[in-house]
């Protein structure tokens, strides 16, 4: 998942010639959290209100080679009966 969904979104256009397994490489986990609630169609991942699951993954750079791209970043993975509805990112 985070191959697939989160290096693309983080790589973006600013690192486009930055190689994913390198920066897969240079990630390293500080944090995860798990949260389950009900979220209004206002602010759901789906548009429509519901239960959903959210993990979180909080990333620091690891490596000389990620440096550079980031002090910390996290990827947020929204869950809906059972399937991945939303995965997002954002710059801590």
């Amino acid at each position: 998942m985070v191959r697939e969904k989160f290096i693309p979104w983080f790589r973006g256009e600013q690192f486009a010639d930055r190689d994913d397994e390198r920066i897969f490489e240079g990630l390293r986990l500080d944090a995860a959290a798990y949260r389950y609630g009900r979220i209004i169609a206002d602010y759901s991942p789906t548009g429509e209100e519901g239960f959903f699951g959210q993990f979180e993954f909080d990333f620091v750079s690891g490596s000389d080679y990620t440096a550079d791209m980031l002090e910390a970043t996290a990827m947020q993975v929204y869950i809906h009966d059972g399937r991945i509805v939303r995965v997002s990112g954002y710059e801590i």
